[in-house]
């Protein structure tokens, strides 16, 4: 246990490394987007090609591997489902709790199987991130399209009813102006003095 700690300890120093040069402000916003970028696209890809490529995978049964890595990452969603009503936070949030726990840290990941175990650790550590990452981006996707317009879809207006509903529609207050002014003319013409504020209209 202690071999394998001294093994991964360089590993969590460079990382606390590049967390102190990110709060210190020792490289700027955009180096940091950009060797993100580079990291992901680039060089991440390229080791799991690497890997695979020279690889001698006869032995393994990729099948049940693929299907013990699926199962795994399904029972970990539907936990963390399972959980959401006990999490006090509404959908945006809870995305980011549920894609961090069903999201896999693969840079720590290679490093910790190389570490440990060698040629052959960065062998399974490829297979296991080439099937993992696409499985737990379509399960993030799916809860987050469920989720959030679930939760964050702005509500409609309640529809008036009755009178109110017909005092409230422009059509009709607008035939109702003009029924207005036809009466108060018709009553002027019959020489009665009416105020066509107050006239009534016909029903």
């Amino acid at each position: 246990m202690i071999a394998i700690a001294l093994t991964i300890a360089p590993i969590f120093l460079l990382i606390m490394t590049g967390y102190a040069f990110k709060r210190t402000g020792f490289f700027c916003d955009d180096f940091w987007r950009s060797a993100e970028r580079l990291s992901y696209y680039v060089l991440l890809p390229v080791l799991i090609v690497r890997n695979l490529g020279g690889a001698d995978l006869s032995n393994v049964d990729l099948g049940a591997f693929a299907v013990v890595l699926l199962l795994l990452a399904t029972a970990m969603g539907l936990l963390i489902l399972a959980l959401k009503p006990l999490l006090p936070m509404g959908g945006a949030a809870y995305t980011s709790v549920f894609q961090g726990a069903v999201r896999l840290n693969s840079y720590v990941g290679f490093a910790v199987s190389e570490a440990v175990f060698g040629t052959e650790g960065l062998v399974i550590a490829s297979l296991f991130v080439g099937i993992m990452i696409p499985t737990v981006n379509v399960i993030a996707i799916i809860v987050m399209s469920f989720v959030v317009p679930a939760e964050g879809r702005p509500r409609l207006a309640q529809r008036p009813t009755g009178n109110r509903a017909q005092s409230n529609h422009p059509g009709l207050s607008a035939r109702r102006a003009d029924q207005h002014g036809v009466l108060a003319s018709a009553r002027l013409a019959a020489g009665n003095h009416v105020d066509p504020g107050r006239a009534r209209p016909y029903r």
